[in-house]
């Protein structure tokens, strides 16, 4: 393990174990923000809810995938329970704040919420009764959503607004990320942080909205680095813009979504603008950005234009500062409890050292008002090792299984234990 973070612009590649070391980093940066956020939510006695996603009628009615998904629910509670055992290893009755839950289901065409000050509120109470502007605004939305992006992952951002209808549909969008906010250079100079599946690398550029966002505009550099900024996200910009009248959904779209749930870096950002959701989940937040105004890296491929944003830039640097903030502050309470004598024993090795590490470069961060004047200013970088490790892709469950891999192995022996002394009563 280095001395000083990789995803902090301090190593080439010419490091020893440089993948490695990226995966252990980025792990324990994003495993840091979620136990903070946790422990947030504890302090300030506001529901703490993580959701799996609800099993569709084809798993519900096959009895070898219904058993599948019981494998996989119980898993997750494994996952959960070690998380548990972590943040009430630190602060005792935090780990039964901490609840599963399931997110409700829903075919294309179905919402995620953000409520206005609805943190203190259950999640499931959060989604808003069907008024007329609601249904008009999901009529409106149903009938133009094969104009935007609808592949892998496609939720569109839509806002109610009762006094003024919005009809604007903001999808998932693909632009740079800036070297202020993310300064790690990523692992090649090959568009890092596009999204890229193994098994279709190139799907994300498809001229297909069925499928991808379209090809980058012409002359893009490949040392460009790629985030995506999600729906919701761009019309809770549009909510603060419009009214505190206005609520921010997202829509499912596609056939390929049925997810009713906010990603994790989704969720920060939620809370942070003061539109907390109705479900979230653990899944992956890929490249995930806070909204900007300005291009995006898109080409309209009917009519060769670079498509824009369309957000406001005062609004998004003040909703993004607000956010940096909160993300720094989750970051180092997280970073506090992995480094917390009791909580040690449950968490990996290299995990542990790779805590210590963050705890003494989060002391390179402060206010840019400050004398001295801090290395990283915490208004506009408080979140950038978060957003670099957000670059090196992988669900939110997997990174908390490697992290606090001792107390997920106990789990899960657990309850391979329980269910054998079941089986040998039967």
């Amino acid at each position: 393990m280095a001395k000083e973070f990789i995803l902090n612009q301090r190593f080439s590649q010419q490091v020893e174990d440089y993948d490695e070391i990226i995966q252990v980093e980025s792990d324990t940066i994003v495993v840091a923000v979620i136990i903070g956020f946790v422990l947030t939510r504890f302090y300030q006695n506001q529901p703490c809810q993580f959701d799996i996603e609800h099993p569709t009628d084809k798993k519900i009615n096959n009895a070898e995938k219904q058993a599948e998904y019981l494998s996989e629910w119980q898993d997750f509670l494994n996952v959960l329970n070690a998380l548990a055992e972590v943040v009430d290893r630190f602060e005792p009755g935090c780990g039964k704040w901490l609840r599963d839950g399931q997110s409700a289901t829903g075919d294309e065409g179905a919402l995620i919420t953000g409520k206005s000050g609805g943190a203190t509120s259950e999640p499931k109470s959060r989604a808003t009764p069907n008024n007329y502007s609601k249904m008009a605004m999901i009529n409106n939305a149903m009938s133009k959503r094969t104009t935007v992006y609808q592949g892998r992952g496609a939720y569109t951002g839509l806002v109610e607004n009762p006094i003024s209808a919005n009809t604007n549909l903001y999808p998932t969008m693909r632009v740079s990320a800036n070297t202020t906010e993310r300064p790690w250079p990523g692992k090649d100079d090959n568009y890092w942080g596009l999204i890229s599946p193994e098994n279709n690398p190139k799907v994300n550029l498809s001229t297909n909205p069925a499928e991808g966002m379209g090809p980058l505009p012409t002359g893009t550099e490949k040392s460009v680095k790629i985030g995506y900024v999600h729906g919701m996200c761009t019309a809770i910009s549009h909510c603060v813009d419009e009214g505190p009248w206005a609520t921010p959904y997202e829509m499912t779209t596609g056939s390929s979504t049925t997810k009713l749930a906010s990603c994790f870096p989704c969720t920060t950002f939620m809370y942070s603008s003061g539109y907390p959701p109705s479900s979230i989940h653990l899944g992956r937040g890929e490249s995930w950005l806070p909204p900007r105004a300005g291009n995006r890296l898109e080409v309209n491929a009917a009519r060769g234009n670079q498509l824009e944003t369309h957000c406001d830039s005062a609004i998004c640097s003040n909703l993004s500062k607000r956010w940096h903030r909160e993300i720094y502050q989750q970051l180092s309470l997280g970073a506090r409890v992995l480094t917390h004598e009791r909580v040690e024993e449950l968490i990996g090795a290299y995990d542990v050292l790779a805590a210590k590490i963050l705890s003494s470069e989060l002391k390179l961060y402060g206010k840019s008002s400050q004398t001295p004047v801090p290395q990283f200013d915490v208004e506009t970088q408080g979140g950038s090792l978060f957003l670099s490790a957000l670059s090196v892709h992988d669900s939110e469950v997997n990174r908390l299984k490697r992290c606090l891999q001792p107390a997920y192995a106990t789990y899960n022996f657990a309850t391979n234990y329980v269910l054998r002394d079941v089986g040998q009563k039967k």
